[in-house]
């Protein structure tokens, strides 16, 4: 006899049961001619052939085999199991091993593809990009040379100020700023014999020389000078600017003619500042 498993239709879930566990009244059948279906994986190319069910096929079909019609008939043999159905009724199918093989393997296909997730679990981030404002300078030393009385002593070299910033929404300039911290003595030889910040000069990028008589931002009263002011917008609030600076004394003025032979030092500051 040809071996069979028996499947039970179920019309109203459109699903098939295995009646591995299922009481079943069991009997012979004697050979037969009966119509049959040949179910045939899409992707390959084996033919098991079945017992007809309009039911059965369109499962089958499901499961990725396509069903077709026999021009024939074909004789067969086994033994047929009667399952009552939902609908009260004895149903018997027919089916090989092999096809139930590759049944159970998609079955088990499906199952194991289906999904499975978790729930989302969250991190915070945080990035912070704090506000910045630097000057740098190209040298940090610039010697005179001196001659008693006379308006031309420039400086042995420029210095270029590089001035960088990250600003903050709100900011609305940038100034550049150089200054002494005092205009009587910006420069002083410690004996009481000065140069004041009035004497020293600065040409800033080109442009004409300016005494340092200024009150700016830093430094003592009427000892500094503004070298620029940059307006901020959306559009440079991260940016930099160059003041290109060459240095001139002038001991022309007041006392300064008859200023004594010495060495005479000080101190010019540089610095920026954002507002407000």
């Amino acid at each position: 006899m040809r071996n069979s498993i028996t499947l039970a239709l179920l019309k109203n879930r459109k699903s098939l049961i295995l009646n591995d566990i299922a009481r079943d009244i069991t009997r012979p059948v004697p050979h037969r001619r009966s119509p049959f279906w040949a179910a045939e994986p899409k992707t390959g190319s084996s033919i098991t052939e079945v017992p007809w069910d309009e039911t059965f096929a369109s499962h089958i079909n499901a499961m990725g085999y396509e069903m077709r019609a026999s021009s024939g008939l074909r004789e067969h043999a086994g033994e047929e199991r009667l399952l009552p159905t939902l609908g009260g009724k004895m149903k018997t199918v027919r089916i090989s091993w092999a096809v139930m093989v590759g049944f159970a393997m998609a079955l088990s296909a499906a199952v194991a593809s289906a999904q499975l997730n978790s729930g989302a679990q969250t991190i915070a981030l945080n990035a912070n990009l704090a506000e910045s404002l630097s000057v740098t300078l190209s040298a940090n030393t610039v010697n005179f040379a001196l001659s008693a009385g006379s308006a031309t002593n420039a400086g042995s070299a420029g210095i270029t100020a590089t001035t960088a910033w990250t600003l903050a929404p709100g900011r609305n300039s940038v100034g550049v700023y150089a200054y002494f911290a005092s205009a009587a003595a910006a420069l002083t030889d410690g004996a009481g014999d000065n140069i004041p910040s009035s004497a020293f000069f600065i040409s800033d990028n080109g442009g004409a020389s300016a005494a340092l008589t200024n009150t700016v931002a830093y430094g003592a009263a009427n000892a500094g000078l503004k070298l620029a002011t940059v307006p901020i917008t959306a559009a440079n609030r991260s940016a930099s600017r160059t003041d290109a600076m060459t240095f001139n004394i002038n001991l022309t003025g007041g006392t300064l003619p008859q200023l004594p032979a010495n060495t005479y030092a000080g101190t010019l500051n540089i610095q920026a500042q954002a507002t407000p």
